[in-house]
């Protein structure tokens, strides 16, 4: 009797989390070193730094503090780790939180390690921010795949899941906006893409891996198109900015998707229609409910997340000037999560008004006086 409980752990979540982390240690591993030798590298190291960089660690290359988390390379990573876990998972799982604690614990210690074994004079990686990358993309992608593999078995109160329906929205087109905005901008500026990928001159594997580089770096600029539509904007060194009033920009970095960076000088007033997108976003997303509450509830949600997102997506991206880049850290964050409360709690009042309005418009045969006697007879 005494080993139950001991084997119910190992097999509740114990033995799944482990080998779920195994596993993406085992593909993430992998992935970067397929990277490397595509890319004509022979160090071995060199896979490793490239897998703790996509769980955020950042690196320091001599001077140069590369600080940015590629988001596109880390919601990869967190999508196999889903994948993963949600393949281990389909047996019964009895607590999700241990689950996705073991898979983040283990990806944690295992990225910890790592970075001290890779670290050398000249290329340093942060041990802190590795282990706390590793949790964090590790449990969240392991909770996304249990918990969609048993969310038959997950309730979710009415409210809540009303509040996360609407943030939802209000992400969805802020992001969609942002995305449709930076794709407009590379199509203006392809030529420029053009000649940044001409100076680079890769390989044939070089190119592959600056091509998926590319791709993956578009999550980075639509955040920082979506700091711009906040308020704040963006720098790409020191006493830089773009936003909504004009680029006011130096040198901008040869790597081709900056290209979707606008060319200096002041806007023109039609990006005041642009600032129109958050509130717009506000609204709708507070249009689900007639709550005032949890319309505003939805908008302050949408909010921290957008502004969660956007903090994660700056830092250092070069030696010197290029040491700021990005978003500032907080700043977005605070007007958005106003900004999208307040209007989501209008969305909720309109809501609610339009339903007064329905509920009160009399019908057709109303209008005629015919209603009392298109109505069923009575018992009387």
């Amino acid at each position: 009797m005494p080993d139950a409980p001991r084997s119910a752990v190992l097999g509740g979540f114990l033995k799944p989390g482990l080998r779920t982390a195994a596993g993406v240690l085992t593909v993430g591993w992998s992935a970067s070193a397929l990277a490397m030798l595509l890319s004509g590298g022979s160090d071995l190291r060199i896979p490793a730094r490239m897998w703790l960089v996509t769980h955020g660690s950042g690196i320091v290359l001599g001077e140069a503090r590369l600080g940015v988390v590629p988001l596109g390379a880390t919601f990869v990573v967190v999508l196999v780790t889903a994948v993963i876990a949600h393949r281990v998972a389909r047996a019964e799982i009895t607590d999700l939180g241990g689950f996705a604690g073991t898979v983040g614990m283990t990806i944690g210690i295992a990225a910890a390690v790592l970075a001290a074994v890779v670290s050398t004079d000249d290329v340093a990686v942060s041990i802190p921010r590795a282990a706390m990358g590793g949790l964090v993309v590790g449990g969240l992608g392991a909770a996304l795949g249990a918990g969609w593999r048993h969310r038959s078995k997950l309730s979710i109160n009415a409210d809540v899941a009303l509040v996360i329906r609407g943030a939802s929205r209000a992400l969805l087109a802020i992001l969609g906006v942002s995305l449709l905005l930076v794709i407009l901008m590379l199509g203006l500026h392809g030529q420029r893409a053009a000649e940044m990928w001409g100076l680079l001159n890769p390989s044939v594997g070089g190119a592959v891996v600056l091509a998926v580089a590319c791709l993956l770096s578009l999550p980075t600029l639509v955040l920082w198109t979506a700091s711009v539509l906040v308020g704040p904007g963006f720098t790409l060194g020191t006493d830089t900015s773009v936003d909504l009033t004009g680029s006011y920009l130096g040198a901008v970095p040869g790597f081709p998707t900056l290209a979707a960076v606008p060319d200096p000088g002041a806007f023109g007033p039609w990006v005041l229609v642009l600032g129109l997108v958050l509130p717009a976003a506000g609204v709708w997303a507070g249009s689900l409910t007639t709550r005032v509450r949890l319309g505003a509830l939805s908008g302050a949600c949408a909010g921290i997340v957008l502004g969660g997102l956007i903090a994660i997506s700056g830092g250092g991206i070069g030696p010197g000037r290029l040491a700021d880049a990005g978003p500032p850290s907080v700043t977005p964050a605070v007007i958005a999560t106003v900004l999208l409360a307040a209007t989501g709690a209008l969305g909720s009042l309109l809501a609610h008004y339009r339903g007064r309005r329905a509920s009160r418009k009399p019908s057709e045969s109303d209008r005629f006086g015919l209603g009392r006697w298109l109505q069923s007879p009575s018992s009387d």
